[in-house]
């Protein structure tokens, strides 16, 4: 009975643990309670399953659901189906989530997010007409949902990945329109205003940016937003509202690429008004911030690293009482802790905006280490001093490309820690005369992938005359290969002489 307790406890409460597919693995040759409808261990895995499909291992959750829909009861039946169908279309077998959801785009609870899906599997498998009528039906007959927003901004995507820009600003313009403060309305601020400014219709840009920076004033968007107001001003001759703007970015995101850029604009001057309270020093206290009510129940599961049930407190705090800078850095700071870099970093910016801004670099050191992680550093130091390439350099390279997701794939079909795609490893494998014949494995490889970055790294730095200008190329060399930078490089080296790198 321990027995059965302890493995059930690794299972089902740190489902995202290493252990936990031991532990289930042993819970099945133990007696323990039938998975069935009404029983607490059909409970137990269904939110498991839940967990799971949440943090998107849909590989992992999709036997989970299949195990479950042989037992299920008729009010969970829906549900499963469609993760099930979910599943697979994340996991690229688009016909069979297409045919998953169909029987639900007519009648279910969850009409609204079957259709949703049912629209992106059509659109994956080249059936253009369904998948827009199917968007149009979402947006009219469910305006409410979340996903009809969705639907919205998948479809804007749809025109941008077709170059149809004209197609796109509409429809960034009409979700923008229907929900100015929905999941994707920053985006389709940015959106709406750069195409905006592209052609020339720079009073309309600097509507659409002004009221964004207002009424989203921590988003990751504002310093874009506010530079290219200055742009705008300026080709609309209004140095004054120009300078203002630059002013504002340099003073509030200095430390940011857009705020060196304004600060080009100011011929160097940097602001003396600070427009930001001054942050305190790694020894003294943060300012107080108001707490939500739960704070000791939060404090609670963390003591005992319960992270994903403090996670649902956090995330029920901010609907029940608004969200504080504090609710943000707490989410932030388990992120890390469970190797979620992005997401911490996401989270800590939103909770610490001025950290861009001018004194930034003053905040407490574990606020630091949050925003700029740097994990596998004896590889990166060994291979980088093999090169003579400068660590720090790879690093940030590291944490642009993959955010020391080791085993990241991206849509490009580049892989790792560097983004290298299969056929620039299979080069270098050879040409380092590795060990062992190479394979993709080898590429999600701590390892393997920073000795053959490095040295695809330091070959760019010989190609393009200098690692800055090798860093501007690295996309092309990683994403593309070594034979794409070579053909790209003159082209590059005149590129870089009109760019800011």
């Amino acid at each position: 009975d321990k027995a059965t307790e302890a493995f059930s406890r690794v299972v089902y409460e740190f489902p995202f643990s290493d252990l936990a597919s031991t532990a289930a693995s042993e819970l099945e040759v133990l007696p323990v309670a039938p998975i069935e409808p009404g029983t607490n261990r059909y409970k137990l895995e269904i939110g498991r399953a839940e967990r799971l499909f949440g943090a998107k291992r849909y590989s992992q959750a999709r036997p989970l659901y299949e195990t479950l829909r042989r037992t299920a009861a008729i009010d969970d039946r829906e549900l499963i189906n469609l993760r099930l169908a979910e599943c697979d279309y994340y996991l690229k077998r688009q016909r069979n989530a297409r045919d998953g959801v169909r029987p639900y785009i007519d009648k279910a609870s969850r009409q609204g997010e079957a259709l949703f899906f049912y629209a992106v599997a059509t659109r994956e498998l080249g059936d253009d007409a369904e998948y827009t009528r199917t968007v149009r039906r979402i947006v009219a007959e469910f305006p409410d949902q979340s996903w009809a927003e969705e639907a919205l901004n998948n479809l804007a995507s749809h025109y941008i990945v077709r170059n149809d820009d004209e197609a796109a600003d509409a429809t960034f313009r009409e979700m923008y329109e229907k929900y100015p403060t929905g999941h994707y309305a920053e985006r389709a601020a940015w959106k709406i205003g750069w195409w905006a400014y592209k052609n020339g219709s720079y009073p309309e840009t600097i509507r659409v940016f002004e009221s964004a920076a207002a009424h989203f004033p921590r988003s990751d968007y504002r310093p874009s937003w506010l530079y290219w107001c200055g742009r705008a001003h300026g080709r609309l001759n209004e140095p004054a509202l120009a300078e203002a703007r630059y002013t504002l970015v340099a003073t509030d995101y200095l430390n940011s690429y857009y705020g060196r850029l304004a600060l080009k604009h100011l011929d160097g001057r940097a602001p003396q008004r600070r427009l930001i309270v001054d942050t305190p020093a790694d020894d003294a206290p943060l300012p107080d911030a108001p707490l939500p009510p739960n704070e000791h129940i939060v404090r609670a599961l963390l003591g005992l690293e319960l992270y994903d049930q403090a996670i649902d407190e956090l995330h029920y705090a901010q609907k029940a009482w608004g969200d504080v800078p504090a609710i943000q850095a707490t989410l932030a700071w388990i992120y890390n802790r469970r190797g979620d870099l992005r997401a911490g970093i996401n989270a800590m910016k939103r909770a610490y905006p001025q950290y861009m801004a001018a004194g930034g670099e003053k905040l407490p050191t574990p606020l630091m280490k949050v925003l700029f992680p740097v994990n596998y550093w004896p590889l990166i130091r060994r291979y980088s001093e093999e090169h003579q390439l400068d660590p720090f350099m790879i690093a940030a390279l590291i944490a642009q490309e993959s955010t020391f997701t080791v085993d990241v794939r991206s849509a490009a079909n580049a892989y790792g820690l560097m983004q290298l795609l299969p056929s620039t490893g299979r080069q270098y494998a050879r040409s380092l005369r590795l060990p062992r014949r190479f394979s993709v494995s080898m590429l999600t490889t701590a390892e393997t992938n920073v000795r053959m970055g490095t040295a695809l790294f330091a070959d760019l730095v010989r190609q393009f005359g200098g690692a800055q200008q090798a860093r501007t190329g690295s996309r092309a060399g990683f994403r593309s290969g070594p034979a794409s930078t070579r053909t790209s490089s003159s082209t590059t080296s005149r590129s870089l002489k009109r760019r800011t790198t």
